[in-house]
Parts: C-alpha cells; sequence; structure tokens
C-alpha cells in the first residue's frame, strides 16, 4: 500500500514480458544493465500515448492539424530528459499519470457534449485509472461532482437523466477504486489508495509553522536558479542563510550539504528533535513512530505511524489554517508558477467566453495543482502531471484570440463541425 498500485502493476506486467523474453535474472540485474533499459522502454509507450490524446484533444477543441502538433510536442517536452526525475530514464508515476488527466478530461468533457450515459461510465474507469496512478485525484474528483450538479444537473430541464449521467461517472471510477481500497482495509484497516499521506500532511503541518522570515525566505529559496541572484537580492537572502546556523536553514533540502549528512542521521535515529529541516523532521518523526509501534507489538506499523501522523497533522493544520493558506502562494512559486497561471487564464477565459466545455476541460488540472498546493508540501515534479492540460489550454486560448482577430483559417476553429463548439451546452 505503499504506493499507488497501477504503475507498480504496469512494471511488473513489463518484468513478466522482459523475463518471458530473456529468462528470469537475480534481481540485482533489474536495476542496472540491458534488463532494467528494457522495463524502462515502457515509457516510450507512454510518451506516444500523451502525444496522441493531447493532439486529439487540441484537434477537438481547435479543428487545427498545426495547434494540435503543437500542443503534443509541447506537452511530451517536460517528459524527455534523461537526467529529470520525471523524464524518461525513471519510472516514476507523473508520465502515466499526465496521460491519464489528460484522458480523463477529454473523455469527460466529451461525455457532457454528447450526452451518452456509456461515455460517462468510460470517462469515470479512466478517472479512476487516473487515482489508482496518483491518489490525490479521487479527492479532486469527490469535488467535481457537485460542480457538476450544480451546472451541468440542476441548469437542464432534463435533470432526471444528467444525474442519472453524474452517478454513472461515479460509478465507473468506484468500480476501479473500490476493490483495491477494499482490500487495503481487509489488511490494514485503511480504506485508502496509498500509504504516505500522513507523512506528507505532517511535513506540511510543521511548513505551515515557518516563522515569518523563513516564509518571506521561501520565495528565494524555490525560486529558479537562474532567478534565485534576483530575488535574493530584493529579498535580502544569500547563500550563507541556508548553512548550518543560517536564517533559512530549515529550508534547505540540498543533498550535498553538511545539513543533509546531519539530518540523514537524525532520520535513521527516528530523532526528530535531532534533525534541522523540517522535510527530515517530518521523516525523522514517522521512524520514531514506527519503533514505537514495532515495540508495542502493531502487525504494520509503518501503516499505524502513517495513520498517527495523519491524525495529528489535521489537527495542528486545522489550529492554523490561515498559516496553511498563506503557505500556498510560496508553494505554487515553486512548484508551478507557469502551470497554474495557465490553467487558471483557460479557466477563466472560458466562463468570459461561455465555452464551459473548455471550463470543464481544465478543471481536473487546475484541481489537482491546487490540492497539492493546499494539502501537501508540494514538489515540483507532481505539479508535472497537469502540465498537458494547461498546455492544451493555452494553445486553445491563442488559437481562438489569432483567429478571432485574423479572421478564420484553414483547418477551421474552435467552433469546427466535428470540435466541441463554444456555445453553452450546460
Amino acid at each position: 500500500m505503499y504506493r499507488e498500485p497501477l504503475p507498480v502493476v504496469v512494471s511488473a506486467a513489463v518484468v513478466g514480458l522482459v523475463d518471458a523474453l530473456r529468462g528470469k535474472a537475480d534481481s540485482v540485474q533489474y536495476f542496472s544493465g540491458t534488463r532494467v533499459q528494457l522495463i524502462k522502454y515502457q515509457n516510450v509507450v507512454w510518451l506516444i500515448a500523451l502525444w496522441l490524446v493531447v493532439f486529439a484533444t487540441a484537434r477537438r477543441f481547435t479543428g487545427s492539424l498545426i495547434w494540435s502538433i503543437v500542443a503534443g510536442l509541447f506537452a511530451v517536452r517536460p517528459f524527455l530528459s534523461g537526467s529529470n526525475p520525471q523524464g524518461v530514464n525513471d519510472l516514476y508515476t507523473e508520465l502515466p499519470a499526465a496521460f491519464f488527466i489528460t484522458a480523463a478530461a477529454f473523455l469527460f468533457v466529451r461525455a457532457v457534449h454528447r450526452g451518452r450515459r456509456s461515455d460517462f461510465m468510460v470517462a469515470g474507469l479512466c478517472f479512476g485509472l487516473l487515482a489508482l496512478t496518483k491518489a490525490a485525484m479521487l479527492y479532486v474528483f469527490v469535488s467535481l461532482v457537485p460542480i457538476l450538479l450544480g451546472t451541468y444537473v440542476l441548469r437542464s430541464h432534463a435533470r432526471c437523466e444528467r444525474a442519472l449521467h453524474v452517478v454513472i461517472l461515479c460509478t465507473g471510477l468506484l468500480v476501479i477504486v473500490i476493490p483495491w481500497m477494499g482490500r487495503n482495509w481487509v489488511l490494514f484497516q485503511q480504506p485508502q489508495i496509498s500509504e504516505r499521506g500522513g507523512l506528507v500532511l505532517y511535513t506540511r503541518a510543521l511548513m505551515d509553522q515557518v516563522t515569518p522570515t523563513e516564509y518571506k525566505g521561501t520565495f528565494y529559496v524555490w525560486a529558479r536558479p537562474r532567478l534565485q541572484p534576483i530575488v535574493g537580492s530584493i529579498l535580502g537572502f544569500g547563500p550563507k542563510d541556508l548553512s548550518m546556523g543560517g536564517r533559512l536553514q530549515r529550508l534547505n533540502d540540498d543533498l550535498d550539504t553538511e545539513i543533509h549528512e546531519h539530518d540523514m542521521k537524525a532520520e535513521l535515529a527516528g530523532r526528530p528533535q535531532d534533525a534541522i529541516t523540517l522535510h527530515r523532521q517530518a521523516r525523522a518523526e514517522r521512524v520514531r513512530l514506527q519503533q514505537q509501534f514495532a515495540r508495542s507489538g502493531a502487525t504494520y506499523p509503518e501503516v499505524s505511524a502513517d495513520s498517527a501522523m495523519s491524525h495529528e497533522a489535521v489537527t495542528i493544520i486545522k489550529g492554523i489554517f490561515w498559516q496553511n493558506l498563506a503557505l500556498a502562494v510560496p508553494l505554487m512559486w515553486r512548484c508551478a508558477p507557469l502551470i497554474f497561471p495557465a490553467l487558471l487564464l483557460t479557466f477563466g477565459y472560458a466562463l468570459w467566453t461561455r465555452h464551459y466545455l473548455l471550463a470543464l476541460f481544465s478543471l481536473p488540472g487546475l484541481g489537482l495543482v491546487t490540492f497539492y498546493a493546499l494539502a501537501t508540501h508540494f514538489e515540483p515534479r507532481p505539479a508535472i502531471v497537469a502540465q498537458s492540460t494547461a498546455v492544451i489550454g493555452v494553445v486553445v486560448v491563442i488559437s481562438t484570440l489569432l483567429r478571432r482577430s485574423f479572421g478564420a483559417w484553414r483547418g477551421g476553429g474552435l467552433a469546427a463541425a466535428t470540435g466541441f463548439r463554444s456555445e453553452r451546452v450546460l
């Protein structure tokens, strides 16, 4: 239960395929050399799938072949790196999650546009697969339901039929998610998709308690490397503030520092009081609780520790709600300085032009980024999941503005006969 199951299942299937072709090997051989290279080739399939779904979605919205190709290229670009964790040289979950969130948003909009029950079921199934890839999406999906009820259902004369559509959408997700959550409930007494929620919430609770100086320093620490000197000169911070004893030492997550070596010892020993950085304090607390539950005879001390951290974190965050809300600003600056504004721009423009299908399309990505900023310690890697939907939104807005400024061009526009029309449909 430590991680979401779908990417693990896919990798296990690829391992089985490699074993069928080359024979089984010692476990150490799966972490280097030709065998792991073959396993990583699954990323090529995910890349192609992501490009195709972005292309198809942009094509339906814009009616333009050129804009669709451009959208696909920009959507896959962050994953082409061989050095970044989200790139093709690693097996993190961001690449498959980017595919599923784009496919789910596209199928969701198509279902609303066509009004067919089968389309809502397919969209719900895709949202379920997305939730088994990124558990946070389950909470985002729950927030979409009242939006649908208030727009798609209540604003229509066929309320019963449209309410049934929403029920079918939810059923599709539950069909995928409930068996896994039920399995975790039976085995671990935790009806959830994956573990680590407690660690994430507890880390966020600690971060919410930064001092005013540290809060201002987050904009320096979390700025892009090229911008750090500029931001530092404006705010009055420099590299010395991140060193041992510096004003921003608790925010230093750099692995090549004296602080990291010091904090790793505290984490492994389960002594959060000895850790300097907020990140390692939380992880050391997890180790301490795991050791405590293990001594008390808990069957699964890791799960018990994560649950205890979750309850403690919720209590802390409730007491400092406004600090939690304020921290979302520098976290967006850290992780989604372009993605969040792009999604917000798309959503706002869609409402302004009454293109509600585009507004609905932007909601899953917008909701996911917002959830990360409000309820987690938010790192740059997960934010990349929503980039594909942000790219599509920007392409649609730009192509529409150009078409309106210079007239309809060859290849059609936003209201192309085969695409998602801009008139009100909700």
